[in-house]
């Protein structure tokens, strides 16, 4: 597997590391600043999949992987999390993915830079979930599914071809704390 990561803002990192379930995953780490900053400095960690895109042409093309959030019991205002996702890296404007915000839980499909976002509800991103984006009409239906459980189903600004899935911690927030969200594991420790 190729990954690509990249950090903007005050920095962030990536390793292996064994999650709260003993299987091992890959942790997106984003530092804040040690003072508050005024305003709030926008900043993001990334991690992407490279040799393994979403192929939003094909039905049945998707991905899938266990994500959790690891952050305490609470997640800092300002916060998004992104435990699953795909995008076009060159450029924009074709993505699919699940922003988990203090406020909301939104699955969102992009097509030309023009958004969909679908409100969820019940996913608690603090735990170990599964999640799956699946094409399951080109130009159709994106399908977002939480533990095999369909949680939205997306009919507009369905994205085309080939995008590249990430797992991302993003921030605006002026607080000063380190956040991290596990993604892209399963795997059971050796």
């Amino acid at each position: 597997m190729e990954l690509g990561f990249r950090s903007a803002g005050y920095g962030g990192g990536v390793q292996l590391a064994t999650g709260t379930d003993n299987r091992l995953y890959l942790r997106i780490t984003l530092t804040l600043p040690q003072v508050p900053t005024t305003p709030p400095q926008t900043t993001a960690s990334e991690v992407f999949i490279l040799d393994a895109p979403l192929n939003c042409d094909v039905a049945g093309s998707s991905i899938s992987w266990y994500g959790l959030v690891n952050r305490g019991n609470a997640m800092p205002a300002g916060t998004s999390y992104y435990p699953i996702g795909a995008e076009w890296a060159a450029g924009g404007g074709e993505a699919t993915d699940f922003n988990a915000t203090p406020l909301a839980q939104i699955f969102l499909t992009q097509h030309n830079s023009t958004t969909t976002s679908t409100s969820i509800t019940s996913v608690n991103v603090l735990q170990i979930h599964r999640y799956e984006i699946v094409v399951k009409t080109p130009g159709g239906e994106v399908d977002f599914y939480v533990d095999g459980i369909l949680k939205a189903a997306n009919t507009s600004n369905i994205p085309t071809g080939q995008i590249t899935p990430f797992g991302e911690v993003g921030s605006s927030s002026s607080s000063t704390n380190q956040i991290c969200v596990d993604v892209f594991g399963g795997l059971p420790v050796p």
